[in-house]
């Protein structure tokens, strides 16, 4: 899943969930307003999320089930084409 793909469905799953204010979607994603905003915006300056990224989003208890289905997804995709760093694993 390349990066714009990846920004593109967390923006439609959380805007699905009725999550459209930032302060809203930060929350959910258990993430900064300005790290949220990177990735809900598609401004996110790598080609990938962090690990520590990604494990904070699915940690968050608030997250809509699609937007973890989509970063689960993302993490799974990761792990096939051997992009992760090492000690990288998917829940």
């Amino acid at each position: 899943m390349n990066r714009r793909r990846l920004h593109r469905e967390i923006n439609v799953a959380l805007r699905a969930a009725g999550l459209t204010r930032l302060d809203e979607q930060a929350r959910a994603l258990g993430l900064s307003r300005s790290t949220a905003w990177t990735i809900v915006a598609g401004q996110h300056k790598l080609d990938r999320l962090q690990k520590r990224t990604v494990a904070r989003i699915l940690a968050s208890p608030q997250l809509p089930p699609a937007v973890r289905a989509v970063v689960l997804r993302y993490a799974r995709d990761r792990t096939i084409n051997h992009e992760q760093p090492k000690g990288f694993s998917v829940p």
